[in-house]
């Protein structure tokens, strides 16, 4: 509570500089965004952040920099609007919700991302200008992937894609061709910035290979290398999540929407068992809330995966990374949200081995997972809904009706009317990343 009257009390003395706002106006209001977000207030945040806003359009801040100005100084400013503004998009792409400001009327270049000499300072602008990058990235595959959503909802006639696997497959596969853009994003990433991983561990591979801590003494750097390979895989998993779905229908003629549940179980593992290393070896980690939201997201995932493929081929792996993600929990925190967790398994283990008895017992099975007709986690089970871990609902119809929270990107017919500004093709969003041409790289 000190810290929250702390912060409406800077607000205030903010708010008298509005109508001649500066530089440090903007920055100040960057700062209160992240604060805001890590504190779990991400409506206040998101309020915040239209303000902070609208602060940079002012001061034009949206703008490519006057050819006046010192190429230092540019560089500044460009960071300065950038980071704001990849904050804005990532909040956009989380709470299902509109930019203040659109794409078409930014017209400020990114940021230098030159691999310049190890000065801390340009070292910052090294990983601010890749982590934008990488935000651009997923946006383009997220506005992209919801448009062709809402053709595929248009086309059924349906109320939902999940009322026709069908249609359901096809987006499947338009998200496969679209996440090239995220391959793209990885071939592109500095040397530098690359976590190491041992033996033959790839940066950024959802590959079971512990990570390799050789930078002790450049903590700054294997710090930033760390969160750039874990917000990849964050953003990763909240793009395959919606295809974690609950059908009483087949879906062995849907290959590629199980491919996808697999793939997000794979990153919420990697997620799991990157911060449990991380946390307890290095001090990287360390006073970095968002780690909390990183590993409320995977659970949630890992659960998900779990509730609709109790046989699935990545189960067992979804299954041991929940007790990893137990441990990660007991590093962060006194309270009982492990205790809650580790209940929580325990219903989940005794759906295991009914799943597992029903195949035992039937000559013929039914698919291995049950009869509803939304996701829980597209449709939203967040940490700090009130849900009664203790009467985890025995019928899976009562997760539909739970609150909406913030474990990941929404995925909601309603969301699809807010996708403007952006060609079907996604060609426009593609050009604005500057990216090579994508045709043909894998």
């Amino acid at each position: 509570m000190a810290g929250l009257w702390w912060h409406r009390r800077s607000q205030e003395i903010l708010a008298e500089e509005l109508e001649c706002p500066s530089l440090t106006t903007f920055q100040c209001h960057v700062l209160s965004v992240i604060w805001l977000s890590n504190a779990g207030l991400h409506n206040t945040a998101y309020s915040v952040m239209a303000s902070g806003i609208r602060i940079g359009v002012v001061l034009g801040l949206h703008l490519e920099p006057s050819q006046h100005l010192s190429p230092s100084d540019r560089e500044s400013r460009k960071r300065i609007w950038w980071i704001m503004y990849a904050l804005e998009m990532k909040f956009a792409m989380e709470l299902g919700r509109p930019l203040a400001v659109s794409c078409s009327q930014v017209t400020c270049t990114l940021p230098a991302d030159e691999e310049l000499a190890p000065d801390p300072g340009r070292q910052a602008a090294l990983f601010t200008a890749n982590y934008v990058k990488l935000i651009l990235a997923n946006r383009a595959v997220y506005i992209t992937f919801y448009k062709k959503c809402a053709s595929e909802v248009i086309k059924s006639g349906k109320e939902s894609l999940y009322q026709d696997l069908k249609s359901l497959e096809e987006c499947a596969k338009f998200l496969a061709d679209r996440t090239v853009y995220l391959h793209t994003w990885q071939r592109h990433v500095p040397e530098v910035l690359h976590q190491q991983r041992k033996g033959s561990g790839k940066p950024f591979s959802t590959d079971d290979v512990e990570l390799c801590f050789d930078n002790a003494d450049r903590f700054t750097q294997a710090r930033q290398s760390v969160l750039l390979e874990i917000y990849y895989h964050v953003l990763a998993m909240s793009l395959y999540r919606p295809f974690i779905i609950f059908s009483g229908k087949s879906i062995t003629m849907h290959s590629t929407i199980e491919a996808h549940a697999i793939s997000c179980a794979k990153h919420a593992i990697a997620v799991t068992k990157i911060i449990h290393q991380v946390c307890a070896e290095t001090r990287y980690l360390k006073g970095w809330l968002e780690v909390w939201q990183w590993q409320w997201a995977a659970i949630l995932s890992l659960l998900g995966y779990i509730l609709a493929y109790p046989n699935g081929p990545a189960t067992t792996e979804c299954r041991a990374a929940l007790d990893i993600a137990t441990s990660v929990l007991d590093l962060h925190s006194k309270t009982a949200v492990a205790d809650v967790i580790r209940n929580l398994v325990k219903k989940v283990d005794q759906l295991i081995l009914s799943a597992k008895d029903v195949l035992d017992n039937e000559t013929n099975p039914a698919p291995a997972y049950s009869a509803i007709s939304q996701p829980p986690l597209a449709a939203g089970i967040g940490n700090d809904t009130g849900w009664d871990y203790d009467s985890f609902p025995s019928n899976f119809e009562e997760i539909n009706d739970m609150p909406a929270g913030d474990s990941g990107f929404p995925f909601a017919t309603e969301q699809f009317s807010t996708l403007e500004g952006v060609d079907a093709g996604g060609q426009s969003m593609f050009d604005f990343l500057n990216f090579e041409n994508f045709e043909g790289l894998s």
